[in-house]
Parts: structure tokens; C-alpha cells; sequence
């Protein structure tokens, strides 16, 4: 029966006890509140495990092995799906069980109208329900002191935060893009170069080449070898030792690790200002051309660096021939093209490179020189000479020389490795180099960089040229000293061992001798060959928007040398790269009959999708966050000033039901709906309260004045 306290005064009813916290809320309620926070806790962690796993070092190739075995194997989604799935349920389950707890203590502590009796009584008992109908009743009644109570808010926060952690697995997603990641190594067997039986069934030559896209990967040292000349104007490139990579575009992009035998190409160039006499004159093809008279003991002299003997004894194909320097030659130099505009005038300068004849006797001696890796100055060290000129003269000048004249040059200014001739306000400078060149079949390791790619040139509408830019960055030709890393090439880490040992093959060792020795010959005939077959009287235009009397390159490679020539003046870096560029369309041309297989350790890089962003994470955390806190403050307020009934049992929250108030409605809602029972009870909508029975303590529920 209900008391009606309007009725005079009462016995004093003892106070109603609070039950103990288990029996009160219950041993799995308990454990799905506290141990769910625990597995919301695991499941944030395994979340910030597969964002931040990658670990250090771009790329993931020092993340650990379950990081890696899940995202290498594209179950990063499905993970994330699995870990939102749990935060669902969790969230779910707490906020069944805080929806109870709340519509208990607002039972126990506060007062509410009879009308919503029943829904409270139910929310009570029912700990799998959702914190909406009860929201919806507290925050559209017009009990402001019930609304702003501390419980409420708490069932708020934690309605909402429930309410977006349901779509967790959608925010989680949005953090997803396509990344690159190292896979692990794969030790294998590739083919690496060509036998000397495939090799004399293929053509080649520069005439024969192809050289493709000067914008490939390869491997390269960094240099610690200033290029800018010295006080006596040589400069140096050092020894560059560079690897060409025996692997397609496409897998070259996505190399990350290189261990096993490549070629590779060694070389040195060195340029000084030559002491000379010259005469320009106009071939019978109106090309300009010019006769140079050198003095290799003046110009070692000023150089200061030991006076080499300009001829030297070699063993070639053609037997033991006596190898001279050219005291005299002749080279074809570069002009601007008269099919362009007249009128414009070039930012650089025209460009060419003549390779000096060597001779044997008096006839030029067709063989190709070996160099023996030391200082390429000296001739007797098998190195290639070479002459570089950079000009101005305009196409008027050569257009007013006459056949029968020439024009003689001399009193030359020194800049650099350079000496340059004033001719009629006009300049031609010129410098003497000297470069090495060697090849192997190395032994070596090579890394590469994630996101790596091979640069594309493009066009520059400005110039109306090639933009080579990227091309100078790659080769590192330039004035700074630019680490591999910036670069974009692959490095070359640790030794080298020229050649590769025999074991590194997976043939035979007579076999693997056979390929040492047959690619080393195959490989570096490109610009041997070229280096033959255009010696002496021609010289190679090696510019863009000019023309010359003597073979051209690919315009990349041209425009490549006249930018280098243009912007650091250094002739020894522009040759450097030329010959490497040379040499790289053969090795490419040849790649495709590689037959040689070895041994190699072969890591790459691979596409997934995978979280690389933060924001929806940040978001998911923040929500998980606060709805725990949330869940966990409602069962400490509950704890602390509730548990005077049971949650989660339908016959305990039907005993309130019992009272005098309800019963005298529980008739009229057997056949009416919970709105017609509000509308009824609108004029006598009294506030209700529990209170302790003064027989033995329990809650009953009172009316309130």
C-alpha cells in the first residue's frame, strides 16, 4: 500500500539499506562495466598498434612481424572491422546496463511523475535496452530539476558517444589510403649478365642503340670529392663507381634491397685549361670547324702535375702497338641551328665534345683503351682524352667566313679548367679531360628509398628545350654536394668486390669466369666505341637548338650536357655523366639477352591500403574516451549513493508497481495506451518518491505533496 504523506504525521521509517554492490547491480553487469572498459582499452591499443606500427624507419621494414604479416597481407581493414565491432558491442552493453543504473537512481533519489512510472520500473529491470526512450522522456518533461541532475548528463554523454561509436568501423576507414611498404627479402636467382655465346650474336654500337629514357634508377656512391677547380684550374670528379641494376622499370621503382653480382661502371674525370694554338675555318658543308696545335708540357706545367710521357706501349686486339697522344687535330664545332628563329638568342652556349685520335705511328690506332684505375691524367693509364668546347659565336660569323680563310686564335684567358678566345666579341672556350672508364661484374649491395620513382622530363616552354633538372639531381651533376638520399638514385652500401666472386653465380666456374670477363668487354663497347669510331675531325654535338658537322645523341642527353656545361661550368662533371648515360643504353639494350644467372637477395616494396592518417582515429579515441568515463562515473554514482534495488530483474521492479497509486491505474492500462494513460492522468499527474518501509525498511513508493 502507498502512504500518502498529505495525510497527517507518520511512524519514522528506518533508512533503507544499500545492498551490496553485487547483488545490487549484479556479477556480470560488474563484468561487462568494468571488464569492457578493460577491452575497450585493448581494443584502442591494438588500434594505435596498426597506425603506428610502421615503426621508425619509413616503409615498415623495421616493424615488427605481426604488424607486418597483417598489412602486408591486406587484413588491416579486416582488423579494423573486427576491433570496431568490439568497441560497438561494448559500448552497446554499457549502455544498457548505465541506462538501468540511472533509471534506478533517479527511482531511488529523485522524484518523478506517476505517468512515467512504468517506463522507469522497466528501464530498471531491462539492462539490454538503449539510453534513447529514457533520454527522451527526461530531457522533453518539464522537470528542470531532473534534467540537470549529474546522472542525466552523464546519460547524455554516454547516449551520444554510444550512438557514434556505432559508426567507429566507418571513421576508422576514412583514415585509409595507399601506401608503400617492404616486403620481406626474397633470396633468388636472376639473371644478371649475357654469355659470351649470346653476346657475338648481338649488334652493337651507338649506331645500333637505342638508348631509351635517360630517367632510370641505378646505384651510386657519394662522393666527397669537390668538383670546383683547384687554384691551378683542374678539376676532379674522383673515382665514381655506379650500379645498373639487372631488373625491368616497374620493379626497379619498387626495389628496396639489392645484395648479389651487377654491373658496374667505374669512372674518373679530370679537365685542365689547355695551352694551344687553334685557327678556325669553314668546312666545305659550311660547318665551322677549328685545327688545334697543343702543348701537352706547358699545359701539364701550369697544371701543375707531373709531366707524362704523351706516348706509352699497349696490348690490344691488334697486337703491341705504340699509343701517342694528338699534337695536332682537328674538331667540328657547334652552331645554331638556321632552321630557328634568327632573332632568338640562347641562354646557353653550344656545346661539343671531340675525342682526341690516339695514334700509332703515324696512323690513328682503332683500339679501345683500358684503364687501370689510376690517375686518368696519365696517358699511359689507359684513359680516354678529350676536348670541350663551349661557344657563342653567333651563325653570322661563320656565315661571313669564307672557305679560303681561316681566323687564328691565341692569348687565350684562363677560368677554371677553362681557356677562353675572344673572337670578335664573341667567345670560344675550351678545356683538355681526361676520363677513365672501367666496367665490372661487381659484387655489392644496394638500398633503395621508399616512394622511390625514375623522374620524367618534361617540356619548358620558356626555353623551348628539355627541363634536364631532374636529370643533373639524379646524376648528382651539380656544383653542391647532394646526398643519395636527396637525390632519388639507389646507394651502394658497403664493399665492392670487382669482380664478383665466382660462387655469386649460379653456374659453373668456368662459365662464370667466361660472363666476368665477356660483359666487361660487352658493356663498356658503347662508349669505346664511340669513342673510336668518332675520333679525330668530327665532334659530337652535345647541345640543343644547334647543329655541327658530326654525330648527335638523344636531345635529353644533349640538353643534359649543355645545361651542365651552362650552369657549373664544369666540363669534368658534364663528361662524367655523358659517358655513364652512354653506357647505361647499352647495358639496357643487352638486358634483354641476359642468360647469366646469379645469385641475389631481392627485396621490394609494395602497394596496400593502410591507416595514414589520424584524424579519424583521434575522433574514434575521444568518443571511446568519454563514453567510458562516462559509463564508469554512472556505476561509482550508483555505487556511492544508490543500491537500494535491484537492476536488471523484472519481479523487483514490479514490486513497486504494488503501491497504492499504480494499481489504481494498472486496471485503466489494460486497455489503454501509455499516451491515452497520460492524457488521463494530466490533472492528477503527482510527483512520486521512494521511500523506506516502516516495517521492515524496504523501498515502497509515496506520493509528494
Amino acid at each position: 500500500m502507498s502512504k500518502d504523506q498529505s495525510q497527517g504525521p507518520r511512524t519514522e521509517a528506518p533508512p533503507a539499506r544499500q545492498l551490496p554492490i553485487r547483488r545490487s547491480i549484479g556479477n556480470w553487469n560488474l563484468i561487462v562495466i568494468f571488464g569492457g572498459v578493460v577491452l575497450t582499452l585493448a581494443a584502442v591499443g591494438c588500434l594505435v598498434f596498426l597506425w603506428a606500427g610502421e615503426g621508425p624507419v619509413p616503409g615498415g621494414s623495421q616493424a615488427t612481424h605481426l604488424w607486418r604479416d597483417i598489412t602486408l597481407n591486406g587484413r588491416s581493414a579486416e582488423s579494423v572491422t573486427l576491433i570496431a565491432l568490439v568497441l560497438r558491442l561494448v559500448s552497446g552493453s554499457q549502455a544498457g546496463i548505465c541506462t538501468a543504473l540511472v533509471a534506478a537512481f533517479i527511482i531511488e533519489r529523485r522524484r518523478f511523475p506517476l505517468s512515467q512510472m512504468a517506463l522507469l520500473s522497466i528501464a530498471r529491470a531491462n539492462t539490454n535496452g538503449e539510453p534513447r526512450q529514457l533520454l527522451q522522456f527526461l530531457l522533453l518533461s518539464r522537470l528542470n530539476s531532473l534534467v540537470r541532475n549529474l546522472e542525466v548528463a552523464l546519460l547524455f554523454l554516454l547516449g551520444m558517444t554510444a550512438l557514434g561509436i556505432q559508426f567507429s568501423s566507418t571513421i576508422l576507414i576514412s583514415d585509409f589510403a595507399t601506401s608503400s611498404l617492404v616486403r620481406y627479402a626474397n633470396s633468388t636467382v636472376l639473371n644478371v649478365a649475357v654469355s659470351s655465346g649470346t653476346s657475338n650474336a648481338i649488334k652493337l654500337g651507338t649506331t645500333e642503340v637505342n638508348m631509351g629514357s635517360t630517367m632510370f634508377l641505378f646505384g651510386d656512391t657519394d662522393s666527397s670529392i669537390d668538383p670546383m677547380p683547384d687554384d691551378f684550374g683542374v678539376t676532379d670528379t674522383g673515382k665514381r663507381q655506379r650500379a645498373l641494376i639487372p631488373l625491368n622499370q616497374e620493379d626497379r621503382v619498387h626495389l628496396q634491397h639489392f645484395s648479389g653480382p651487377a654491373f658496374t661502371m667505374i669512372t674518373r674525370t679530370r679537365c685542365m685549361r689547355p695551352f694551344m694554338t687553334a685557327k678556325l675555318f669553314k668546312e666545305e658543308g659550311d660547318g665551322g670547324a677549328i685545327e688545334v696545335t697543343i702543348d701537352y708540357n706547358q699545359t701539364y706545367t701550369h697544371a701543375s702535375i707531373p709531366l707524362y710521357d704523351t706516348c706509352y706501349p699497349s696490348t690490344g686486339a691488334e697486337g703491341d702497338v705504340n699509343l701517342c697522344l694528338s699534337q695536332s687535330f682537328t674538331c667540328t664545332l657547334p652552331m645554331k641551328n638556321p632552321l630557328l628563329n634568327n632573332n632568338e638568342t640562347d641562354a646557353l652556349w653550344y656545346t661539343a665534345l671531340c675525342h682526341l685520335p690516339l695514334y700509332n705511328g703515324s696512323d690513328v690506332a682503332h683500339v679501345i683503351p683500358k684503364w687501370d684505375s689510376q690517375d686518368p691524367l696519365k696517358p699511359s693509364s689507359g684513359s680516354w682524352p678529350q676536348m670541350t668546347f663551349a661557344t657563342n659565336l653567333p651563325m653570322s660569323f661563320w656565315t661571313r667566313l669564307n672557305h679560303s680563310e681561316s681566323i687564328a686564335v691565341s692569348s687565350a684567358a684562363f677560368y677554371g679548367e677553362w681557356a677562353s678566345f675572344e673572337i670578335e666579341g664573341s667567345f670560344l672556350n675550351a678545356s683538355l679531360c681526361f676520363i677513365g672508364v672501367d666496367s665490372s661484374l661487381s659484387l655489392l649491395t644496394l638500398t633503395g628509398k621508399i616512394n622511390q620513382k625514375e623522374p620524367t622530363l618534361s617540356w619548358n616552354d620558356e626555353t623551348h628545350s628539355i627541363e634536364v633538372g631532374p636529370l643533373q639531381d639524379l646524376l648528382g651533376a651539380n656544383t653542391n654536394q647532394t646526398p643519395i638520399s636527396e637525390r632519388g638514385a639507389l646507394e651502394i652500401i658497403g664493399d665492392v668486390q670487382n669482380p664478383a666472386p665466382l660462387s655469386s653465380f649460379d653456374v659453373d666456374t668456368n662459365l662464370a669466369q667466361d660472363a666476368i670477363d665477356e660483359n666487361r668487354v660487352v658493356i663498356s663497347s658503347v662508349p669505346a666505341t664511340e669513342e673510336v669510331f668518332y675520333s679525330g675531325n668530327l665532334s659530337i654535338g652535345v647541345c640543343y637548338h644547334c647543329t655541327i658537322s658530326g654525330p648527335s645523341v638523344p636531345d635529353d642527353i644533349a640538353t643534359f650536357f649543355q645545361q651542365v656545361i651552362g650552369v657549373t661550368g664544369r666540363a669534368a662533371v658534364a663528361i662524367d655523366g655523358y659517358f655513364f648515360l652512354i653506357a647505361k643504353g647499352g647495358y639496357y639494350y643487352v638486358f634483354p639477352y641476359f642468360d647469366v644467372p646469379g645469385k641475389v637477395n631481392l627485396t621490394f616494396s609494395t602497394e596496400v591500403q593502410r591507416p595514414v592518417r589520424w584524424r579519424g582515429l583521434s575522433t574514434v579515441v575521444v568518443l571511446v574516451a568519454i563514453n567510458s568515463s562516462a559509463a564508469l562515473a554512472i556505476v561509482i554514482l550508483y555505487i556511492m549513493g544508490g543500491r537500494r534495488t535491484i537492476i536488471g530483474n523484472f519481479w523487483h521492479a514490479a514490486s513497486l508497481l504494488a503501491s497504492e497509486d499504480p494499481i489504481s491505474i494498472l486496471h485503466d492500462g489494460a486497455k489503454l495506451t501509455d499516451t491515452e494513460i497520460s492524457q488521463l492522468l494530466r490533472s492528477n499527474d503527482c510527483l512520486q518518491q521512494t521511500d523506506a518501509s516502516a516495517e521492515d525498511g524496504t523501498l515502497q513508493l509515496v506520493r509528494c505533496n
